[in-house]
């Protein structure tokens, strides 16, 4: 179950949205499915992970 996120740290803005890919190419999950994150208000994206749990504990892991 999705966990609530804060705010984007650069603009403040909630418009978070999860991007799920497949992973290309050799490299270690080639063929998974791999999580990417971004605030639509101000264009900021985090990088991919292959699970979105990681994606938000990382979000989330920031200091206000």
């Amino acid at each position: 179950m999705p966990r609530e996120l804060k705010p984007c740290p650069f603009c403040g803005g909630t418009n978070i949205r999860f991007d799920e890919h497949r992973g290309e190419g050799r490299r270690m999950h080639s063929g998974e499915t791999v999580w990417s994150m971004c605030c639509y208000d101000c264009g900021v994206a985090f990088p991919n992970r292959y699970r979105r749990e990681l994606l938000e504990d990382a979000w989330n892991a920031r200091v206000d």
